[in-house]
């Protein structure tokens, strides 16, 4: 979520804030270790019940105000108020039920993550895997202590993950800053140590954006997505599965879609392999392998016209009106002199994604820093962008996860393009 955050604004509109950013990261470590002591203390949980009554009470006047303009017209703000509200209902102690709806929520949540986790490291192997599969087992233990009521009762355990929430925002801030100190003018932010830590772009940063060039532009960027149903023929429909991963029809065989990115009149973004990948199901698991073994040569396609008429129109779009066309220019100049492709870690999803940050990184710096960040925690796209995104990042780009990162990130940044 600060990732997306510290993207979208950019480098150049937060560098000089630095200080500001380590301050508000110290104030959110300090904060979050004042909840998570009042947890501990077992009887005074006064200031999480106040942070759970004005998260809720909050959610409760954007819910409202919402209504009162009407549905149609402030969708978002009833995501918000809904997402306020379910927060506050976590954090805030409840007599009627002592938090143990809450504590069912989150042991869910975190059995079910987990173990979604350990699928996608064992499947995938890209390379930080086995890390991530000890956390993965770590979210396990904690689902399990979560449930068995130790060493914390269940009353106090989502107040403690709301204040371990705090203090690991603000340890994000703090690295953000401090790294930020040390960036090169007009550096990409996905240069930053904490980026590549994250498996950002698979350690690869992004060009250094050209702040200078036009954001707003008549020709659309446009993301096209070949869902796997729609690319597939008579496909045998399991829900989430064709929708994410891939579609399997009446003859077995599998389609795992494309996504492309046209940013006319001379960008043309899509990656394919240079010869057609066998997608039996015999040899399709071990293609998942994020690993040097499966790289093959890839090829580029030439246009978006010369795409559908060799194959079939995508199914799905989504167009952006505010990008920055020199960053993405340099973009497309240095990742195509690489045409390796990997199932994986190298794909036609993956490209399209790490084209659509460089056409997009800093496109609030126009924007007051403060201000933006703040409205930027307060969008519920923003926590969903930060769940697609970390999905992706662990497991790999799909055309599914593609269409609905761009679509939440067109709700994001629609209002700047409507501003500009």
């Amino acid at each position: 979520m600060v990732h997306l955050a510290l993207l979208l604004i950019g480098a150049k509109a937060l560098q000089p804030h630095w200080r500001t950013l380590v301050a508000l990261g110290v104030f959110c470590m300090a904060f979050g270790a004042v909840l998570v002591a009042d947890v501990w203390n077992g009887v005074d949980i006064f200031t999480i019940d106040v942070v759970g009554a004005v998260l809720f009470f909050y959610g409760l006047i954007d819910l409202g105000a919402a209504l009162f303009i009407g549905a149609r017209r402030s969708s978002a703000a009833i995501v918000r108020g809904l997402v306020f509200m379910v927060c506050g209902f976590l954090a805030y102690n409840f007599p009627a039920d002592r938090n143990l709806g809450a504590t069912v929520i989150l042991g869910t949540a975190f059995a079910l993550d987990g173990a979604l986790r350990i699928l996608t490291a064992v499947t995938v192997r890209f390379h930080t895997w086995r890390w991530a599969l000890a956390g993965a087992i770590g979210e396990l233990i904690l689902a399990v202590l979560i449930f068995a009521d130790w060493p914390l009762h269940h009353h106090l355990t989502a107040p403690f993950c709301l204040g371990l929430a705090v203090a690991m925002t603000g340890l994000a801030f703090f690295r953000i800053g401090r790294q930020l100190r040390h960036l090169p003018p007009g550096a990409s932010v996905t240069a930053l140590p904490l980026f590549s830590h994250l498996n950002w772009h698979a350690r690869t940063p992004l060009p250094n954006p050209d702040s200078a060039a036009p954001w707003s532009h008549a020709d659309p960027l446009t993301v096209y997505v070949w869902t796997p149903t729609g690319s597939a023929l008579d496909p045998l429909r399991r829900p989430l599965v064709d929708r994410y991963v891939a579609a399997v029809d009446r003859k077995g065989v599998i389609s795992t879609g494309h996504s492309a990115l046209d940013c006319p009149p001379e960008l043309y973004v899509s990656h394919y392999p240079g010869v057609e990948i066998d997608h039996s199901p015999t040899d399709f698991t071990h293609m998942l392998w994020a690993t040097s073994d499966n790289d093959i040569r890839g090829r580029f396609l030439p246009s978006h016209e010369a795409e559908v008429a060799d194959w079939c129109p995508p199914d799905r779009h989504i167009a952006f009106h505010r990008y920055n066309r020199n960053a993405l220019r340099q973009f497309w100049s240095d990742y195509s002199r690489d045409d390796t492709y990997n199932l994986t870690r190298r794909n036609c999803s993956s490209t399209v994604v790490m084209a659509l940050d460089a056409a997009i990184e800093g496109v609030f710096s126009h924007e007051r820093p403060g201000p933006r960040l703040l409205r930027l925690f307060l969008d519920p796209n923003m926590y969903l962008l930060a769940l697609l995104r970390g999905r992706a990042e662990s497991m790999t780009w799909t055309p599914g996860l593609v269409l609905d990162y761009a679509a939440r990130l067109q709700a994001v940044t629609q209002r700047a393009s409507k501003a500009a």
